[in-house]
């Protein structure tokens, strides 16, 4: 389910334009909400801020029963969704897929991390001199009974 603010350009200030790429699945629910905005406020339309809000998420992870409940910046939002997608990535591969900086998914990466749900890996050094990139993966069943500290631990 999706749940909008709607604010107005005539009496709101102008607010800071995100410039990342949501996942696809994200990018789905707000073009079908804007779509049904329309159909029912003909002529106006949405302007989606991509930076702004919060997205609740529920995650149900490799052998748990119960689903965990998060709620994250809608850039967190679309990480973890992009892990759901294939096995691991790396953080050069997340930064060109959304359009963003290697440091901005690292620094945003930080909550899955923290709360166990990815795993980080260094994964080697990239063509540009100096520059190093990360590889996230999904935690597996093992690593989530040994809970978060386990990936502080490597």
């Amino acid at each position: 389910a999706l749940d909008a603010a709607i604010l107005s350009h005539v009496f709101w200030p102008s607010l800071p334009k995100s410039k990342w790429k949501a996942h696809p699945a994200l990018r789905e629910h707000t073009a079908a909400f804007g779509r049904e905005f329309y159909r029912l406020k003909n002529p106006r339309r949405l302007v989606w801020i991509n930076g702004l809000g919060s997205v609740s998420l529920e995650l149900r992870l490799e052998g748990e029963a119960e689903p965990r409940t998060y709620t994250v910046d809608p850039a967190q939002a679309t990480l973890v969704s992009h892990l759901a997608d294939r096995d691991a990535w790396t953080s050069a591969e997340l930064a060109a897929e959304m359009s963003w900086t290697e440091e901005a998914v690292r620094r945003a990466m930080g909550v899955w991390v923290r709360n166990g749900v990815a795993r980080a890996a260094d994964g080697g050094v990239t063509a540009t001199p100096g520059a190093s990139t990360t590889a996230y993966r999904l935690s597996t069943r093992e690593e989530l009974a040994a809970g978060p500290a386990a990936s502080a631990a490597r």
